[in-house]
């Protein structure tokens, strides 16, 4: 007489079944993890890229990209320069000029944190012409010599004045200076202000792990020493990246500088515990996924 049998699984193949699931669950996340590390790898190449390019370009011609001024770049077969200074004046810092014309305005001034008119915007270009860098708009033929200058509001795209950040989320790199310094800023520009069109609303477009990965890379590891630190630009100042824009507004207010307390939160770039003996280190443990840091990088 037959009898009818149940079979079901051994332990030992629940134990295979067990072992090849966390085998793909494994696979997956190393996979991620393979693919960030390379992310950062590449936006690391890109800025190095840049700095061996200026580099190059001032021991070629004898001037910053964008800082040659006229006639010197006219002969060396650059682009005419604007009338100001920041649109090509040869003081060696990377500037920009107050384009707007409009009651109370200051046309003509001259900052290193205007990005979107003058010589930040003219680096790329004269790095594209001198066959340094891979750039698709030629600003003179594009804008002219009067200021040389590019507005998102009035429908000109950022990537046509700042090349994108490879590492994406919506970061580009940009040129600036600040107290004698030139730098490399990423960060997440949205537009430039329509009102004052030398200005540009930006927000944090790295997370604390990676603008440590960068750093530690390429510098200290620490957010406010060194040649990398979290700085960016936002409404004409340059300021240090402590946390995410809360306000959605992209207009930050100026973290914690160093000497300061600054406590860890899901927010922060960069903290010391709340201790102000303390040096600041990025918020890794607190916050380490979050959007919340911007990087600049001197010239070299």
């Amino acid at each position: 007489m037959e009898q009818n049998q149940r079979y079901g699984f051994t332990l030992i193949e629940l134990s295979i079944v067990l072992v090849i699931i966390g085998l793909i669950i494994g696979g997956i996340l190393i996979g991620r993890d393979l693919i960030e590390v390379a992310r950062v790898r590449q936006q690391i190449t890109q800025i190095e890229k840049y700095n061996t390019a200026v580099h190059t370009f001032r021991l070629k011609y004898g001037f910053l990209p964008g800082d040659i001024p006229d006639p010197t770049a006219s002969e060396m077969g650059f682009g005419q320069r604007g009338p100001y200074p920041g649109e090509g004046d040869g003081n060696g810092l990377i500037e920009g000029v107050n384009i707007e014309n409009g009651a109370g305005s200051c046309n003509g001034c001259t900052s290193g944190l205007y990005l979107a008119a003058g010589e930040n915007g003219l680096l790329w270009s004269d790095l594209g012409a001198a066959s340094l860098i891979s750039f698709p708009v030629n600003l003179y033929a594009s804008y002219g010599p009067a200021y040389a200058a590019v507005a998102a509001w009035s429908g000109v795209g950022l990537d046509q004045w700042d090349p994108k950040a490879v590492i994406g989320q919506g970061n580009y790199v940009y040129a600036y200076s600040n107290n004698g310094i030139n730098y490399f800023g990423i960060s997440a520009i949205d537009y430039f202000l329509g009102g004052n069109s030398n200005q540009v609303d930006a927000e944090p477009g790295l997370t604390p792990q990676q603008a440590y990965a960068i750093d530690s890379k390429i510098d200290d590891g620490m957010p406010q020493t060194g040649r990398v630190n979290t700085l960016y630009i936002t409404s004409g100042d340059q300021l240090w990246y402590a946390g995410a824009n809360t306000n959605n507004n992209g207009v930050g207010a100026n973290g914690p500088v160093p000497g300061t307390a600054a406590n860890a939160s899901a927010l922060t770039c960069y903290d010391n515990g709340g201790n102000a003996a303390n040096p600041m280190q990025y918020s890794i443990a607190s916050a380490g996924n979050n959007m919340n840091c911007a990087l600049s990088f001197q010239f070299q």
